[in-house]
């Protein structure tokens, strides 16, 4: 249906200061340099405004790159894969001229100018020249910290508006003062103390006042201008009754209603069908239908376009490594509907194989994790049980059912359509998995293969601490389990 892994900003540290946004004319956006590693120590190490020879004299990058807004989002999702992989932090940090929009109606263009190319000129001297900025209107900025945790991105922004405030600008003779309002979001391991498998891009920048349209435009939430941009569409169209003629021979395999402890959200009714598709040669499908169980309960519309936006992104993931959501409709605002193609192959629990095979299945799952975390919003699956998994003809390891907290967490209902009724998030009970349970996953794989080897054994370390260490992100397992694997192969060719 559609992406959501939701951090709460208490887990990404989010602190809000004040919030106004806008869109922005498009520039060119210069080559992206590579961000340089900052010691958290040298990260306040940004030049007072106006003084930069001494960062010059360096041989330091003495001023941010420029990017356009249509950069934003690959620059985002960029930092957080470092995160993931590095556990490098990064802050987003949004400034608004607070006197911009009364100046321009008051004093005029000219003298709005003034304060804008303030607000461009202190950042420019403030920021390190691995830091990124975004110009996105007159009078709002946007501003990526590479490197940077969330006390030291407000620091940074602190200097910033105090740059501003004591800057003395004349117009026509009368003194114009300016005044800067920001807000700060950031990706900060050293400070959550909450294991974050993949940060949530899209909740960061939204932290900030700052959002990513269906087409993946970068808007801001507060400025009137782009919500006319941004025309409210129906996130479903096309007639419902067109569409479902499309998929006949309905055959119900499973059906179930959430109770307590159940992993579905309270209310919800759960149905799985398979299907033939017409357009595809009969071609047989596997339906999904979500349905609520108060009739006189509706979806909110706002969060269905959400989860139609999610459901988009699934529907563009090409990986072996998962199944393929095909299709997704919604009928009267409260049923759900997804189409995915059936996956052809063997129950993983039905599998037994050689220690080398089972090997390469966990370096395949990291490369689909590695895969999914790297969506906009991340995709984080449900704990990995085997019963998820089958093994195709090509021996890849395919996970299904991965997408239901994807796509139901957002939903909320209106009890009984009236939109006078504040909407009720929908309670789910919706677990990701983490590192210890992957760890475990491999760990009962390798158990149970032809050879039986310790974790120890494989990846050479006889010290637990130690062996932690070396597994304590997706990446360093994908490249552990691929030593062991060459280990392996090398030792049965000898």
């Amino acid at each position: 249906m559609s992406i959501l892994f939701d951090v709460h900003p208490s887990r990404m540290n989010v602190h809000q200061d004040v919030a106004i946004r806008a869109k922005i004319p498009r520039m060119a956006e210069p080559p992206d340099h590579e961000l340089q590693v900052v010691v958290d120590s040298q990260a306040l190490e940004r030049r007072a405004s106006g003084r930069g020879s001494a960062r010059k004299s360096s041989g330091a990058s003495s001023e941010p790159t420029v990017i356009a807004a249509d950069g934003v989002r690959s620059l985002v999702l960029k930092q957080s894969q470092r995160y993931c992989k590095d556990g490098r932090p990064f802050a987003i940090a949004s400034l608004d001229i607070l006197e911009y929009e009364q100046v321009s109606n008051v004093l005029g263009a000219g003298a709005a100018e003034q304060l804008d190319r303030l607000g461009k000129v202190v950042c420019t001297n403030s920021l390190r020249g691995s830091d990124r900025v975004c110009f996105f209107e007159p009078g709002h900025i946007l501003i990526l910290l590479p490197d940077t945790n969330q006390s030291s991105a407000r620091m940074v922004m602190e200097r910033i508006t105090q740059s501003i405030a004591s800057a003395k600008l004349q117009h026509k003779n009368k003194p114009l003062r300016a005044s800067g309002a920001f807000q700060v979001a950031a990706c900060d391991t050293a400070e959550s103390g909450v294991e974050i498998l993949a940060p949530d891009s899209e909740a960061l920048m939204e932290s900030v006042g700052y959002k990513f349209d269906a087409q993946g435009n970068l808007y801001n939430t507060q400025l009137s201008s782009m919500r006319l941009f941004t025309k409210k569409q129906r996130p479903f169209s096309g007639s419902f009754s067109v569409w479902s003629d499309r998929y006949v021979n309905i055959q119900t395999t499973k059906l179930e209603i959430s109770v307590d402890r159940s992993p579905l959200p309270q209310g919800i009714i759960y149905i799985r069908a398979t299907a033939q598709d017409q357009w595809q040669a009969n071609r047989t499908v596997n339906l999904k239908m979500f349905e609520l169980a108060d009739r006189a309960g509706k979806f909110d519309t706002d969060s269905l376009g959400l989860v139609a936006r999610r459901a988009r992104v699934l529907q563009q993931i090409d990986h072996p490594g998962v199944s393929k959501l095909v299709d997704f409709h919604s009928y009267e605002d409260r049923c759900l509907y997804l189409v995915e193609n059936q996956v052809i192959g063997k129950p993983l629990k039905n599998v037994r194989a050689n220690l080398e095979t089972v090997l390469g299945w966990g370096v395949q799952l990291c490369n689909t994790l590695i895969y999914l975390q790297g969506l906009m919003p991340p995709l984080i699956p449900p704990p990995l049980e085997i019963e998820k998994f089958v093994i195709a003809p090509d021996n890849q390891i395919v996970l299904l059912d991965y997408e239901m907290p994807y796509l139901l967490s957002p939903l909320t209902v209106l009890s009984d359509g009236n939109a006078n009724i504040d909407p009720s998030l929908l309670s789910a009970p919706y677990n990701r998995f983490g590192m210890e349970n992957l760890l475990m996953f491999l760990y009962d794989l390798i158990a149970k293969s032809e050879h039986n080897r310790a974790f120890s054994d494989l990846f050479d370390a006889k010290d637990p601490d130690k062996l932690s260490e070396k597994l304590n992100s997706l990446f360093k397992i994908r490249a552990e389990l691929k030593k062991a694997v060459d280990k392996i192969s090398s030792g049965a060719a000898t």
